[in-house]
C-alpha cells in the first residue's frame, strides 16, 4: 500500500517538474502563435479593409468649380497679401477631394502691365499658377472668350506655364488639331475624357485655333460631333464643357440647351457650362447631366450679388457604370472680391437657383 501512495506521489511531482520546466502549449499557424480571440479579430479586420478599398474603388469623384480670373482686383489682393495660393486658402481642402478637379480658367497667364480695375482684357502672373497648383486643379478649361486677350504669345505662355505644374488643360492647343482633340485622364483605370468650347457669340474669331496657330476651340454642331466621335473611342466617360449663354441671366438661352442636348446625343456623359456669372438651372436630359453655369468662384465682380456666390459641385460616379450616383453642393461666398469660402450663412438664397430643370 505505501509503494502506490509512493508511486502517485511520484508521478504527480514528475508532472509538476515537467509543468514548471516546458513552455506552455500553444497554437501555430504559419509559425504564428495565435488565440482564438486574435484569429478573429484579424479576419474582422481584414474584411472591413477589404470593404473600404472596394468602396474607393467603385468611386469616381469629379469637383467643378466656375469661373476664375485672376487678374485686375484678384491680382491685386494677390500682391497685398503677398501669397498667389490666397484666393484658394479657404477652399483648397475641398476642392483637393476628388480624383479630378476641374474648372474653367478666364484669364491668360503671361508677363506684361499691369490691369486695371476696370479693363476688361485679363492676364494673370506666371507665377499665378502656384495657387492652381495649391488647390489641386486637374484640368482647366481655356475655351473662354478672354483667354485671347494677350494675343497668341499669351495663349503659348499659359501652355507653358500650366504644363510645368503639371495641370492639364482642354479646349485650346498650339494649333486646331491639339484645341479639338480630348484630353484624357486616368483614374483607377478608367479613361475620363474632356473637350471644351466657347460661343462665337461673343468670343472672338481672332481667338480660334488655326491649322498652324494657338488659339481655342469655338462651339460648333459639326465639329462637336466630330470630336465626340473621335473622343468616344478613346474614353470611357466624356465631359463636354461650353462656354455659353448670357451675362447675369438665370435661365439658359436656346443655345446652350441645343449645344448641350447635341453633346449628349452625340455620346457626351456630363456637360459643364460657364459664363454667365452667376449659378443657373441644371437638366437631366436623356439620364446625362447638364449644368447651365456654374457661377464664378474666382472673381472680382459686385454686382448683381449673385455674381459673389455659388457653389463647388461635386459628383460621385459609380465605378462599373459610370453613372452620376451622387450630387453635393457646397454653398460658396466671394470675399474681399477675390477669395471664396464656405457661405456660412444665406446657403438656401445661393441654392435658389440651382436646381433641377422639369420638362
Amino acid at each position: 500500500m505505501k509503494r502506490k501512495i509512493f508511486l502517485i506521489f511520484g508521478i504527480f511531482f514528475i508532472f509538476g517538474i515537467l509543468e514548471i520546466v516546458l513552455p506552455p502549449k500553444t497554437i501555430v499557424v504559419e509559425n504564428k502563435e495565435i488565440s482564438s480571440f486574435s484569429k478573429e479579430t484579424q479576419k474582422e479586420k481584414s474584411e472591413k479593409t477589404k470593404q473600404q478599398d472596394m468602396k474607393i474603388i467603385e468611386n469616381i469623384t469629379i469637383i467643378a468649380v466656375g469661373d476664375i480670373m485672376l487678374s485686375r482686383w484678384v491680382a491685386k489682393e494677390i500682391l497685398k497679401n503677398n501669397d498667389y495660393r490666397y484666393p484658394f486658402l479657404k477652399t483648397a481642402d475641398i476642392l483637393k477631394d476628388a480624383d479630378l478637379t476641374f474648372g474653367n480658367l478666364e484669364s491668360p497667364i503671361t508677363s506684361g502691365r499691369e490691369i486695371l480695375i476696370n479693363e476688361m482684357h485679363f492676364r494673370a502672373d506666371p507665377e499665378a499658377t502656384s495657387g492652381l497648383e495649391f488647390a489641386g486643379f486637374d484640368v482647366l478649361s481655356l475655351a473662354n472668350n478672354h483667354f485671347g486677350d494677350f494675343g497668341r504669345q499669351g495663349m503659348t505662355d499659359t501652355f507653358k506655364f500650366l504644363e510645368e505644374k503639371n495641370i492639364d488643360f482642354t479646349g485650346a492647343g498650339k494649333n486646331r488639331n491639339e484645341a479639338h482633340t480630348v484630353l484624357i485622364k486616368e483614374v483607377k483605370g478608367k479613361k475620363i475624357g474632356f473637350l471644351a468650347y466657347s460661343d462665337s457669340n461673343f468670343t472672338s474669331k481672332t481667338y480660334e485655333a488655326g491649322e498652324k496657330e494657338a488659339g481655342i476651340a469655338l462651339m460648333n454642331a459639326e465639329n462637336l460631333e466630330t470630336d465626340i466621335k473621335k473622343a468616344k473611342k478613346e474614353t470611357d466617360f466624356l465631359v463636354v464643357s461650353m462656354h455659353a449663354g448670357k451675362e447675369y441671366q438665370q435661365l439658359p438661352t436656346s443655345w446652350q440647351e441645343e449645344f448641350a442636348h447635341t453633346a449628349v446625343d452625340c455620346g457626351a456623359d456630363l456637360v459643364f457650362g460657364h459664363h454667365p456669372h452667376i449659378l443657373q438651372p441644371y437638366e437631366k436630359y436623356k439620364g446625362k447631366y447638364i449644368f447651365y453655369s456654374l457661377g464664378n468662384f474666382v472673381f472680382d465682380q459686385d454686382t448683381p450679388k449673385e455674381t459673389k456666390e455659388s457653389i463647388i459641385l461635386k459628383l460621385v460616379l459609380d465605378y462599373s457604370s459610370l453613372q452620376v450616383e451622387k450630387l453635393e453642393t457646397t454653398p460658396i461666398s466671394i470675399k474681399k472680391y477675390s477669395q471664396p469660402k464656405v457661405a456660412a450663412e444665406n446657403k438656401v438664397d445661393i441654392l435658389k437657383n440651382f436646381c433641377l430643370i422639369e420638362k
